[in-house]
């Protein structure tokens, strides 16, 4: 009711207000209409209405009051209705959809759209109960086929119910059944959204966050085949000394509860808190809240570098608990909290275990301020101190380490062979760059490029791999530099096998323009990309690594940016060393007054193996470590290539020797003694040699280098 211009206005709506008209009708005496009566609508128009995950539309046809219409499923052959009612006395209208019967396709998009609408709605008092059970269900799709970006968005979507996890307890009890159902998803996809926005870390820190919620009105004790939950309020006055006890059901969902008994069932693990401990809390709180979560494995602990303790592989292999008074910090405490876990897998043989906790800041497990306190192999049980509380577990270590012994035999190896290496190369080098007549061909520049890679892989690695004194960006620096260097000798290595096969095996080609432009190009130019992509995309990556001491890329970028092109690299210098092979067996057969020798063929393997980097093979074979006698054939081959280089393309060069007696001799070292213009313009001109002629130089070492001069002036390069 409200005034307008002094006059009283009742406001009244549409039905009200025709209500009026007709009683007033009826109880004039003017009008002798006792029998007006106003009449219902009775139909309802044709509609269409969004499906309940809103990407679908259903067509429903016109229905009169009471009746019913239905439109098809889109995925399968149930049906959605809707029904039309009287919405009061005189209006008809239709109810709201009903598609529970309809089977949408979850996968790809759909998920993903459901989840994204999901994320961005307002969770309320009202609507908790349904949003929550959509996640629960949209939960269940991703543990099925859900990609990492829907365990995203599942991340952040459970922390949009924390404020509503107290109000209701369907609403707790969907949310905690939902991230069950998300803990069932593959380790890659879980990880992998952890990576990329902090998924597992959101979830670990909601079911604290939760518990401290729910606490405030009631105890908490979630039991869930994935994790276990308790949250309680502590009296001070009568708090002592406290057991937390993890123990598996008959129906095979973990519980966590208080006990009195200090007895350890089998696969369970159990936390004592002494009483000293609430100390550490201010005597004026009074609100203490105790919450406790346990989990079933380490999906949600994944870690970012694998060896991130020690120099070896640790893997989780018992549940992790995780206990803390929540508001408060518990560090440095007088007396240790005290946990006993059985190991998960009782078949595992560990060589070394260790008692460590989470630390979120950089997802790794650490051993600060946890010692192992004792072990009963016979009854599977360990013995944890530990000085604060945090998330606990046990780490064992399967794979047998390198005895020091080993580890310095190996690392002397690596520093004497890899100074050779230098050597060998530099020598190389020099004498090319001395002697002008070794290098008027293409392939002693090739080598020449070969050789400048090997000598600095072989500086970068004496000088920076295994030294711990450098700060971690130039220990990141270095780790690239050498990822760069090691890739510049594949490269190179694969621009020799290129060039020697195409010369061997198609000696009628026509020369590559500005070949060595091209060729520099690529072996210099193309290997940078990887270190610059794996640097600005997975910058922890590079730096320290294994015992702490290395610089050197490892994780993911050592498996795509290291392992795939040097894999991809020597498979196609395989294949050209086989091409080159058949190539010559072809030609010997067919010229068999000039057929090489069993020796020389072997020969001539070699040399190209050890040119196309075939040494760098058995880097494949020590990638597992327990396997001893791969890791002393790759430090004594691969470590050497340089040092190969030299014996096979200096040392069995004669005219290399030549040269170094003359100069060694103090003569005048006549360099174009072989290459006078009159020999070179007779060359020119007769292209009839032979590819057993030719060839049979990188066999007994005639010639310059691998005497591909020849092929070269009869245009094969």
């Amino acid at each position: 009711m409200r005034k307008t211009n002094g006059v009283t206005v009742h406001q009244v709506n549409f039905v009200e207000w025709i209500d009026n008209v007709i009683n007033t009708i009826k109880t004039s005496q003017v009008f002798a209409l006792t029998d007006l009566q106003l009449t219902t609508l009775q139909l309802c128009s044709a509609t269409k209405v969004r499906s309940s995950n809103g990407l679908h539309t259903f067509d429903f046809e016109a229905k009169h009051v009471g009746e019913t219409t239905f439109s098809k499923c889109p995925n399968d052959e149930n049906q959605a209705s809707i029904e039309c009612i009287h919405s009061d006395q005189y209006y008809a209208e239709w109810t709201e959809l009903n598609d529970s019967l309809c089977v949408y396709d979850m996968r790809g998009e759909s998920l993903t759209a459901r989840l994204k609408t999901l994320q961005t709605t307002n969770v309320t008092e009202k609507n908790a109960v349904t949003l929550s059970k959509d996640l629960m269900e949209y939960s269940l799709n991703i543990s099925t086929n859900g990609t990492s970006y829907d365990a995203s968005l599942f991340g952040m979507s459970v922390s949009n119910f924390l404020e509503q996890m107290s109000n209701e307890t369907e609403v707790a009890d969907n949310i905690f059944e939902s991230i069950n159902n998300f803990m069932e998803s593959k380790d890659a996809i879980i990880g992998y959204s952890e990576t990329t926005n902090n998924t597992a870390t959101r979830v670990i820190k909601f079911l604290g966050d939760a518990a401290e919620k729910i606490i405030s009105k009631r105890p908490v004790n979630v039991q869930k085949k994935n994790y276990a939950m308790l949250g309680l309020k502590v009296d001070r006055s009568s708090f002592k000394n406290t057991i937390i006890e993890l123990k598996t059901l008959k129906d095979r969902n973990m519980n966590l509860d208080v006990i009195t008994d200090e007895s350890i069932n089998e696969n369970n693990a159990k936390l004592e808190i002494p009483k000293s401990i609430l100390d550490s809390i201010p005597p004026t709180v009074k609100n203490i809240r105790l919450a406790a979560v346990a989990f079933k494995s380490s999906k949600l602990f994944q870690v970012k570098k694998k060896k991130s303790i020690t120099g070896e592989d640790f893997d989780v292999n018992t549940n992790i608990l995780s206990v803390e008074f929540r508001g408060h910090t518990m560090r440095n405490l007088t007396e240790p909290i005290i946990m006993k876990f059985n190991s998960l897998n009782k078949s595992l043989q560990p060589h070394d275990k260790k008692c460590a906790y989470w630390k979120f800041s950089n997802r790794s497990w650490s051993t600060e301020g946890c010692t192992l306190h004792s072990e009963d192999i016979e009854n599977n049980l360990y013995t944890c101190h530990c000085d604060h509380l945090t998330n606990f577990a046990m780490l064992f270590n399967s794979v047998q380490p390198l005895s020091t012994v080993h580890r310095n035999i190996l690392s002397i190896i690596t520093n004497v062979g890899l100074s050779l290496s230098l050597i060998g190369a530099s020598l190389t080098f020099i004498a090319h760059a001395i002697f002008p007549s070794l290098r008027e061909s293409t392939p002693p520049k090739l080598l020449m490029n070969l050789c400048v890679s090997v000598i600095i892989l072989s500086i970068l690695f004496l000088a920076g791999a295994d030294n711990n004194d450098y700060s971690d960006t130039a220990c990141s620096v270095i780790a690239g530099l050498i990822h760069y260097s090691f890739l510049t000798v594949l490269f190179w290595g694969g621009i020799e096998a290129f060039h020697s096969a195409r010369g061997l095996v198609f000696p009628m080609k026509t020369e590559i323009s500005k070949f060595l432009i091209k060729a520099m190009v690529i072996g210099w130019g193309v290997p940078i990309i990887f270190p610059l992509i794996g640097g600005l995309a997975m910058t922890d990556d590079y730096g320290l690594f294994s015992d702490e001491k290395s610089c050197v890329v490892h994780g993911n970028s050592f498996f795509l940016l290291q392992l795939t092109p040097s894999v991809i690299i020597l498979v196609t210098n395989i294949v050209a060393l086989c091409a080159i092979m058949y190539s010559l067996n072809a030609s010997s057969m067919k010229y068999s007054a000039n057929s090489l020798k069993l020796k020389d063929r072997f020969r001539i393997i070699i040399a190209f193996m050890i040119l196309f980097g075939f040494t760098w093979l058995l880097g494949l074979l020590v990638i597992n470590n327990d396997i001893l006698i791969f890791q002393y054939l790759f430090c004594i081959l691969s470590t050497l290539q340089g040092f190969y280089i030299f014996g096979f393309y200096c040392v069995r060069n004669q005219k290399i020797r030549k040269y170094a007696r003359a100069l060694l001799s103090g003569k005048r070292v006549l360099v174009n003694d072989d290459y006078s213009n009159s020999t070179l313009s007779q060359k020119r001109k007769h292209r009839c040699e032979t590819m057993e002629t030719t060839v049979s130089s990188l066999s007994t070492g005639n010639g310059n280098q691998y005497n591909t001069s020849s092929l070269e002036k009869k245009g094969s390069f």
